[in-house]
């Protein structure tokens, strides 16, 4: 069993021995770190309202759900090949994006555009070992 108390993103990944770690955003914001059940729920490739909000990978934490989306580092391959495993993943929260002008959307009931969830960007992926 792991015991992690109060470490740095990069503190924690340096520990499990991630090799390259991005460099936070020019906004200033540090990469963040979630270990969960990573689940992969493929999107049909048709008009949807999952297929607007992009949700098919998320990371099942004890705090909550996090939408998870592939980076050049990790691509949607590599995050597919870790589902229904615990990992533990580095990534830059991106937030929500509006529908484009000609783009179309489902709406709520007040008749606006749904809002997507907000993706973290996965830039490493760590499997722990098992016991």
């Amino acid at each position: 069993m792991h015991l992690i108390v109060a470490l740095t993103p990069v503190a924690l990944f340096a520990c499990g021995g991630a090799r390259d770690l991005p460099r936070p955003p020019q906004g200033g914001v540090p990469p963040e770190v979630h270990v969960g059940l990573l689940v992969h729920d493929p999107i049909p490739p048709v008009k949807s309202v999952r297929a607007y909000l992009g949700d098919a990978f998320r990371l099942q934490t004890a705090a909550g759900e996090v939408v998870l989306g592939p980076s050049a580092a990790v691509p949607a391959e590599r995050l597919a090949d870790a589902a229904g495993r615990v990992v533990s993943v580095l990534c830059d929260l991106r937030p929500p994006v509006p529908p484009g002008p000609h783009e179309p959307f489902p709406q709520g009931p007040d008749g606006r555009p749904l809002e997507r969830p907000p993706v973290c960007e996965v830039h490493a992926l760590e499997i722990p070992p098992t016991r």
